[in-house]
């Protein structure tokens, strides 16, 4: 099962997977990531689009594997005023969403400020399931931000279920807190961690320049309180409610590491505003990483009540998968024995036609068929590499048809982590040296570059007999 860790800005993922890697600050029951990318330069400062996007980092827990994801990285090569368009990170979330199957759990991370005035929670972090979005900028009134959605001037809650919620909130706060960091600038006498099912995340969207959170920020809080007075707000930031709305009707849970008062970024993050972010990006890692294991070592996202593990197969419905996991694998195990085999053949054949022309090569008497024994080390290189390819497509077919069959197989809550068609597609998407290890690449290689050398001794060879010389003298 896909847990998303979702953080907004570069300068927050950072530090949370930091944590998630350090031994002194994360449980220690944590997993080793599987797949570990390094942080991309800074967004602004990259040329090409990230049109493929990958997790920072995969964790492989025992019921689940996390996702850690930075919107940050979906917004490469976009302007600075683009990076904290609402619009354009929307429009780029559905990467996220689309790199695997349907998740059983959303977290969305990154830091905010208090919701109100008269209270400080700086270096705090405050944890629910419900958001408020308001439109900062009506009417697409705002060119570089004009993101509408019917969500907006709605509480939006979360279908999270209630045990599992529970789950969270009886993570070691304890143990979290010991971890917290203090940020610098005018700092909670007592940094806490409120964890609430109705705790709510409100959104100032569609805002692209800083010094107008000054006004919109309480547009935002107006309009919260014209639609509800019983929910309690607990943060206030940007981007929360849009990764709600892809969330759907997945579980969703929101982290917010608070590094400002309400109206008071000017005198409490921007004075400092890498030791102010990094610490409260920091705690909400911290967080984040705490409940995790909790979650992991309680099993419940197993929970049929989540809509996103099967129920226990039957015995009937368990032999129909052996059964289809067979006939994929003899299917699978054919092909990849013919491609081997053919590849073989390829060895053996090519060695003679070479063997052929270096005979040739060296008696003058034979010079003439020179040029149709590069040919047909030419025909033998083509016919080869269409067999190959044709072969490697068979195996597609088989490879989708035991994935379908681990997911039926392993999606039960009786199992516990995917099958080994499933780890492998993820440990190649965040792998290279994995992904380019793969057969196809060093067999064809082999192809080309056997045909490259019969098409340049082609040409030698008709330059010998055309003009008594050899190409390159």
């Amino acid at each position: 099962m896909r847990v998303l860790v979702i953080v907004n800005k570069w300068w927050e993922c950072d530090p949370v997977l930091a944590v998630m890697l350090n031994d002194n600050a994360r449980p220690p029951d944590s997993p080793w990531p599987d797949g570990l990318q390094a942080t991309r330069p800074r967004p602004e400062l990259v040329e090409v689009p990230n049109d493929d996007p990958i997790p920072r980092a995969i964790f492989a827990y025992n019921t689940f594997s996390a996702e850690l994801w930075c919107v940050s990285h979906l917004l490469d090569s976009l302007s600075t005023t683009q990076q904290s368009s609402s619009e354009q990170k929307y429009n780029h979330l559905h990467d996220i969403f689309k790199f695997g199957e349907k998740p059983g759990l959303v977290i969305a991370v990154g830091t905010a400020s208090a919701p109100e005035e008269g209270i400080n929670w700086n270096g705090g972090v405050t944890v629910g399931t419900s958001v408020f979005m308001h439109d900062s900028f009506p009417n697409g009134s705002n060119p570089d931000s004009k993101l509408e959605l019917q969500e907006f001037g709605r509480l939006i809650q979360s279908p999270v279920p209630k045990a599992l919620f529970e789950e969270i909130e009886s993570m070691d706060v304890k143990a979290a807190l010991a971890r917290f960091l203090p940020v610098s600038l005018n700092p909670t006498l007592r940094p806490d961690i409120s964890i609430g099912l109705g705790n709510v995340a409100l959104g100032t969207i569609n805002v692209t320049n800083p010094k107008d959170y000054e006004v919109k920020d309480k547009l935002t809080l107006q309009s919260f309180k014209t639609v509800t007075t019983t929910a309690l707000p607990v943060s206030l930031e940007t981007t929360h409610g849009l990764i709600r709305v892809h969330s759907s009707d997945c579980p969703f849970v929101f982290v917010s590491g608070i590094v400002n008062r309400f109206q008071k970024f000017g005198d409490d993050v921007a004075p400092r505003q890498h030791a102010q972010n990094t610490a409260g990006a920091h705690n909400a890692g911290i967080v984040v990483t705490w409940m995790l294991s909790k979650l992991d070592t309680s099993g419940k996202l197993f929970s049929k009540t989540l809509g996103s593990a099967k129920s226990m197969l039957s015995t009937g419905e368990l032999d129909n998968v052996k059964a289809r996991i067979t006939y994929a694998w003899n299917v699978w195990e054919f092909h990849a024995r013919q491609r081997l085999s053919m590849f073989n053949y390829f060895l053996v054949i090519i060695g003679i036609v070479i063997n052929g022309y270096l005979t040739a090569f060296k008696d003058t008497t034979l010079k003439g068929v020179l040029p149709g024994l590069c040919l047909l080390g030419l025909i033998v290189c083509l016919v080869f590499f269409v067999i190959d390819w044709r072969n490697r497509e068979m195996l597609y077919f088989a490879d989708d048809f035991l994935k379908q069959s681990e997911k039926a197989l392993f999606g039960s809550p009786s199992r516990e982590q995917d099958g080994p068609m499933i780890r492998r597609d993820r440990k190649e998407k965040v792998s290279w040296p994995f992904r380019y290890s793969k057969m196809k690449y060093w067999i064809r290689f082999t192809y080309g570059a056997v045909a490259l050398g019969f098409l340049t001794a082609l040409i030698d060879s008709i330059t010998i007999l055309v003009f008594k010389k050899h190409l390159f003298s």
